[in-house]
């Protein structure tokens, strides 16, 4: 689901006309008690509302580019202290769970509980598979996968301020196990997400899989020193043909490409993609501040 989607499928929440924050009842219940709404302050129940359903109907786990889109809707800048508020009475409430990762940054990813899914499904919303479930179901492990995971919402989340769609997991020809493909204007990529893990000859193994899927190695990793080492590690391997980018340089510099460099052909070097503009974010152009965490 991207950004238009979400914002089609909230202006759709089911609502109680006759309660004070407009929130359906037994959910109501839940969400923080505000009685009367200022004019010039948000409500933060039913900011709270549409948090719990954002994070049900897209399946993103991404805490912060939920609340960054959802802020992008109500024409406020996703630091707003409401927004902050309302995900941590979520995750007091017992209607979502959080986890925090530290990658370069802390981030933080949040599913539904059973009782967030129970009183949604209660009022009419069906609830989707999160990103956190899909992974945790397809990548199981310690703490390295937990960092593998946070990596790739991250990494989706990017993609999906660039105007990508977004699928995790996806079903792929041949030997190849991509960890995202994404699509935009009738182009389909797959990507690695790769970290500090795994042997040379694994990744060798992964980029050339790549390379035989979709006649290219396209790779994110956390840092930029990462993403230069694993794209002349490709090289070395003769692959031919790759992208690169990561999450820190995404982060700092938002620029508007999704890749930091490429090379074409064994022996060309690697080339920088020049972008001289800045990301925008969901919705608006006030918020081109993307961050990595929150």
């Amino acid at each position: 689901m991207n950004y238009d989607e979400l914002k089609a499928a909230l202006s759709q929440l089911p609502t109680d006309k006759d309660a004070p924050n407009r929130v359906p009842q037994p959910l109501s219940f839940h969400l923080s008690q505000q009685k009367r709404v200022a004019r010039a302050r948000l409500n933060l129940p039913w900011i709270e509302y549409r948090l719990l359903a954002g994070l049900a109907l897209s399946g993103w786990s991404l805490r912060y580019g939920l609340i960054q889109a959802e802020a992008a809707m109500q024409g406020h800048h996703p630091r707003n202290g409401t927004f902050i508020r309302a995900g941590a009475h979520l995750e007091k409430a017992g209607l979502w769970q959080a986890m925090t990762v530290r990658l370069n940054a802390s981030v933080s990813l949040v599913q539904l509980t059973p009782l967030g899914r129970q009183l949604l499904t209660e009022i009419g919303v069906t609830p989707v598979r999160s990103e956190w479930e899909e992974l945790q179901q397809r990548h199981r492990g310690g703490q390295g996968q937990r960092h593998h995971n946070a990596a790739i919402c991250i990494f989706a989340y990017h993609a999906r301020l660039r105007g990508y769609e977004v699928t995790l997991c996806p079903y792929a020809d041949g030997q190849a196990e991509p960890d995202v493909q994404l699509e935009r204007d009738g182009e389909f990529l797959y990507v690695e997400v790769q970290g500090r893990g795994g042997e040379i000859w694994q990744r060798a193994e992964k980029w050339w899989n790549a390379y035989r899927l979709q006649g290219e190695a396209v790779i994110c990793t956390v840092t930029p020193v990462q993403s230069i080492h694993y794209a002349e590690e490709a090289q070395r391997a003769g692959v031919p043909r790759g992208r690169v980018t990561n999450l820190e340089t995404l982060y700092l510099d938002a620029p508007a490409s999704l890749w930091t460099h490429e090379w074409k052909g064994r022996s060309h070097t690697l080339q920088r993609i020049v972008s001289n503009e800045r990301v925008r974010g969901f919705g608006q152009d006030t918020f081109s501040d993307p961050v990595y965490a929150a």
